[in-house]
């Protein structure tokens, strides 16, 4: 039988979760550096994973013989002292969907940290795990790959022209965790298909205004510019 029930002492949860996560803010190397391998799930509403993503990391879960996960609201300095957190025995997803949260940026984390999901108010989730749990994950729901895809198609214009880049910028600051997939065309192509993006932008915002700000941004992401002109 399936069971939620609120956390009262959050002691030990607060340090559960700084073991996983290196900050509430799930963008840029969002995890501890344990954590061997993550994946974005784009497209997030109202701070809780999809009926598919959340059957994927609960079965991912049960099958590395987890008994439950702890479900934590994150959006709020001095989260850990608000009563926003539960103790999870695998409830369903209504379950799951119909727990009071105070914000949209949640958390769903292992109690020995070995994985864990945080959900920004951008409307992205990251996952991070080991490698085995992460493949798991992905072959149980595998269309954030497409998701990403349709993404940054939609992103394309807003990234060229105003400066929409935070989604874009995550997806960088993650691929090296995608790249311990070996041999993944997909995601060398998507590398390569972001870093030209990003490096086109980048460079014309070297020429402008904020020259000095744009090199470091672009140099934090490995991103060679030329020279100005």
């Amino acid at each position: 039988m399936s069971k939620t029930a609120r956390v009262h002492d959050k002691t030990d949860i607060r340090k559960i979760w700084g073991r996983i996560f290196t900050s509430d803010y799930y963008f840029y190397e969002p995890f501890q550096p344990q954590i061997e391998c993550c994946l974005l799930y784009p497209r997030i509403a109202d701070g809780r994973l999809t009926d598919d993503q959340y059957r994927a990391v609960v079965e991912t879960a049960r099958a590395a013989g987890d008994f439950g996960f702890y479900y934590s609201e994150t959006e709020y300095p001095g989260s850990f002292d608000n009563p926003d957190h539960w103790w999870c025995e695998f409830p369903t997803y209504e379950e799951y969907h119909g727990l009071n949260m105070g914000g949209v940026e949640t958390a769903m984390y292992a109690k020995d940290s070995s994985w864990g999901v945080g959900v920004s108010d951008d409307w992205n989730a990251v996952i991070g795990g080991s490698e085995n749990f992460i493949r798991r994950v992905d072959e149980t729901c595998p269309v954030w790959r497409q998701d990403i895809t349709e993404t940054i198609d939609e992103w394309d214009y807003s990234i060229k022209l105003s400066g929409g880049t935070s989604l874009i910028s995550l997806i960088v600051e993650l691929l090296p965790y995608w790249n311990k997939y070996p041999a993944d065309e997909w995601v060398t192509t998507l590398t390569r298909n972001i870093e030209y993006q990003l490096r086109e932008y980048w460079q014309k915002r070297a020429e402008g205004d904020y020259a000095e700000w744009a090199v470091r941004r672009a140099e934090k992401m490995n991103l060679k510019l030329d020279a100005p002109r």
